[in-house]
């Protein structure tokens, strides 16, 4: 734990404090003291780091993880991925995601943004971030129809509104354009996976932009 100099490094203190900001978000009991739920928990952290294909569950299990388990475990990883990459931690990065969906698994999300310079890439890395994560949602929930698919959109476009405070910190705007191709997307998304019959304004209902 010495640095160049034999000297203790410190850095050895960011290590700890990642894992355990990490553990906090992680760690749980339920109400019968059962650890199933963090184990559970740490399956998707697995996949996510693509360590494992799959983190279903057991069909005698009862499934213990909240909807949005994805987005709450990728968020969990940040300040991990953040310390690994300043300590220059070899192969500790997310896996791409992968989808099931052939049609959603090469479609070029935010595409038309990615080509406009008025939207920064970082940020229009975030917005496709949760259009993957929304289908990877949709996969794994597999909504029986509308009503449980706008429960997923809704959550995404709550994401999207978030997300227009990092735009403008960035000195741009989700404007007219914008809101034409992120509503596009969330369009194509929903013919993707067979909801024919969504309504285009119901699926961005949500928004802020």
């Amino acid at each position: 734990l010495a640095d160049q100099h034999g000297r203790f490094d410190t850095r050895v203190y960011k290590v700890f404090e990642a894992f355990q900001s990490f553990e906090d978000l992680v760690f749980r009991l339920d109400e019968a003291g059962s650890a199933a739920a963090y184990k559970q928990s740490t399956a998707t952290v697995l996949k996510l780091l693509g360590l494992i294909e799959a983190d279903e569950i057991h069909p005698d299990c009862y499934d213990s993880r909240e909807k949005g388990e994805f987005r709450r475990m990728r968020e969990a990883m940040i300040r991990p991925l953040r310390i690994a990459d300043r300590l220059n931690v070899p192969d500790f990065k997310l896996a791409e995601p992968t989808l099931t969906n052939k049609k959603m698994r090469v479609y070029p999300f935010l595409e038309a943004m990615y080509r406009d310079h008025w939207f920064p890439n970082p940020v229009v890395d975030q917005g496709r971030t949760i259009l993957v994560e929304l289908c990877q949602e949709i996969e794994r929930q597999k909504p029986a129809g509308l009503k449980e698919l706008y429960v997923l959109t809704e959550a995404a476009v709550e994401r999207f509104n978030d997300l227009e405070e990092v735009f403008e910190a960035n000195d741009s705007e989700i404007e007219t354009v914008g809101r034409e191709i992120i509503g596009d997307n969330f369009w194509d998304i929903a013919m993707g996976y067979g909801f024919e019959d969504a309504d285009s304004e119901e699926l961005i209902s949500g928004r802020n932009w």
